[in-house]
């Protein structure tokens, strides 16, 4: 290792050179974003799976039962599914995802 034949403060110098250097500056700034990205996908699939988790139980619930009322949650889902501002907020999360992954690769 030619490193090892360097004095120690030379050594040292070069290596924060090459730490702080713009280019690796820029590689740990894409590496954070990626990783915050990741950990609000993270917190996005939670959510949704609570939610999931709550409905199915409710339409499960009601499947088997003999009740004829809809339970809440279901309509309360029905109602925002059928919201316009909800259907044009998913069509650009999912415009906006796909061209992240995009941009990705």
């Amino acid at each position: 290792n030619p490193l090892h034949f360097m004095p120690k403060r030379r050594r040292n110098l070069l290596v924060y050179r090459v730490y702080n250097s713009p280019s690796i500056a820029r590689k740990k700034y894409q590496i954070v974003c990626f990783l915050r990205s990741l950990m609000t996908v993270a917190q996005a699939a939670s959510a949704s799976a609570e939610t999931i988790s709550l409905v199915s139980n409710d339409l499960n619930g009601f499947l088997r039962s003999d009740s004829d009322e809809i339970p809440a949650s279901l309509k309360q889902l029905l109602k925002v599914a059928q919201c316009q501002e909800f259907q044009e907020t998913l069509t650009r999360v999912s415009s906006a995802l796909t061209a992240g992954v995009l941009q990705g690769f």
